[in-house]
């Protein structure tokens, strides 16, 4: 007898794979502990709780793609699915080049001029708003310092 899957079941699956992975050597990887080690709470400690509500968020649907199965499902995957991925994608390397903020800006700009043939101006300031607030979010009030990019630093 063989059991067919979801889709639902499908994504949590690669989801959780993602989150194994990050679980067990991206967040190791990226992390230096260098005093911490007794002195409370490491610098672990969020990312592992982030990563483990991911990973039991991916089980819970992985779970309910088993049990509740729609009838007739279809899958259908377009070329705009297919050119979201190679953006996302694209955007991953351009933070390494040219660093989170500009990468940010880059990839917003051109994502949402495809997604949306609209009024560029108001993308430059949802753009603006948006990267300021994580400016300040990010390096001001939690002081993480992120992506400069192999070009900056």
């Amino acid at each position: 007898m063989r059991m067919k899957l979801s889709i639902d079941s499908i994504i949590a699956f690669v989801l959780f794979l993602i989150g194994f992975i990050t679980y067990l050597f991206i967040i190791p990887s990226q992390i230096q502990v260098l005093g911490f080690l007794h002195q409370g709470l490491s610098p672990f400690v969020f990312p592992r709780v982030a990563v483990s509500g991911f990973l039991i968020s991916s089980l819970v649907l992985f779970i309910r793609g088993i049990f509740y199965k729609k009838e007739n499902e279809p899958i259908e995957i377009t070329s705009k699915s297919l050119v979201v991925i190679l953006w996302i994608i694209f955007y991953l390397l351009m933070i390494t080049f040219i660093g989170y903020y500009f990468g940010t800006i880059i990839f917003l700009f051109l994502f949402m001029t495809y997604l949306d043939k609209g009024n560029y101006f108001k993308y430059i300031i949802v753009i603006a708003i948006f990267v300021f607030a994580n400016y300040i979010l990010f390096e001001k009030l939690l002081r993480i310092i992120l992506p400069r990019g192999i070009f900056f630093e």
